[in-house]
């Protein structure tokens, strides 16, 4: 009976070990995947700040600003070769015959990603661009969920970064679909 009782109990044992070394593998592979995914990521942010400080893609985003801003004015030409996304966000002569009371624009554009051939590349971004008018009411603005970046495709047109395609949010999910 002692004998019977001494396997019993060594069976016991030998499940709650096996079950403590199973649980334990199951969390170091966690961990790791875990681990490897944050080195992943900090890797990436490490990237595009670097790229970001680069005098191109910074030369890039200040040319966004200000057509943002107002300082740069598309005017939409249909026989134009090449017509940059851009055109939709400039406050050009479209947009001030409509809103003549256009006192203040506010913009914002946060780069989350940047991805770069020799050529092509993309950038990951959250912006914002609101009309106001002098009493700060908004007559005009796109803005983006914050949790929905958009996908910038741009790319080194005669030496210069340019952006060819603005990819919202449902876009780029539709994209990631097919």
């Amino acid at each position: 009976m002692k004998c019977e009782r001494k396997k019993l109990i060594m069976n016991i044992a030998l499940v709650i070990l096996t079950g403590s070394l199973v649980f334990t593998l199951f969390l170091y592979v966690s961990l790791k995947n875990n681990y490897q995914s944050q080195l992943k990521i900090n890797q990436q942010r490490e990237e595009t700040i670097r790229l970001l400080q680069r005098d191109d893609i910074q030369e890039l985003l200040s040319h966004v600003r200000s057509v943002f801003a107002g300082e740069i004015v598309y005017e939409r030409d249909p026989e134009a070769e090449f017509r940059s996304p851009l055109t939709g966000y400039s406050f050009h002569s479209y947009h001030r015959e409509r809103s003549p009371a256009v006192y203040k624009i506010e913009y914002n554009v946060t780069v989350l990603e940047i991805n770069l051939d020799r050529d092509k590349g993309e950038l990951v971004v959250f912006y914002f661009l609101s009309y106001l008018d002098s009493d700060g009411n908004p007559l005009r603005g796109v803005a983006v969920d914050p949790d929905r970046p958009t996908r910038w495709i741009i790319e080194r047109q005669e030496g210069k970064w340019v952006v060819v395609e603005i990819q919202e949010y449902k876009h780029w999910l539709s994209l990631q679909d097919e």
